[in-house]
């Protein structure tokens, strides 16, 4: 499994496991799936590896970026799980995306 079906089949674990999803996060979700189902492998690859081309000063934030559009989701994606504490697919998932998507714990105390 490549990075790009990876990342479409965590957030399609997370719908199938959700339930109920307000309709301001499911249109995030779709913005994503659809990014990132327009881009191929390699640009995939290529958006995912770190490798910065530019230095900071002279890049610009893309808010349609597949990652960007994501990150923005997730504080959302974390309430409906966060209401769900039973639902232990719906917990795994969360994990799972909170790793691959590298999302530090905000509120946590971490020395």
């Amino acid at each position: 499994m490549d990075k790009k079906e990876y990342m479409l089949n965590m957030i399609n674990k997370f719908e199938m496991n959700a339930g109920s999803i307000p309709d301001s996060l499911q249109s995030k979700l779709d913005q994503f799936k659809n990014e990132l189902e327009a881009l191929t492998n390699e640009q995939v690859e290529k958006l995912t590896d770190g490798v910065m081309s530019t230095p900071a000063s002279e890049s610009q934030l893309d808010k349609n970026h597949p990652m960007n559009v994501i990150l923005n989701a997730y504080h959302e994606m974390e309430s409906v799980a966060n209401g769900q504490p039973a639902n232990q697919q719906l917990q795994e998932v969360m994990t799972q995306i909170q790793g691959y998507f590298e999302i530090e714990e905000k509120d946590g105390f971490f020395p």
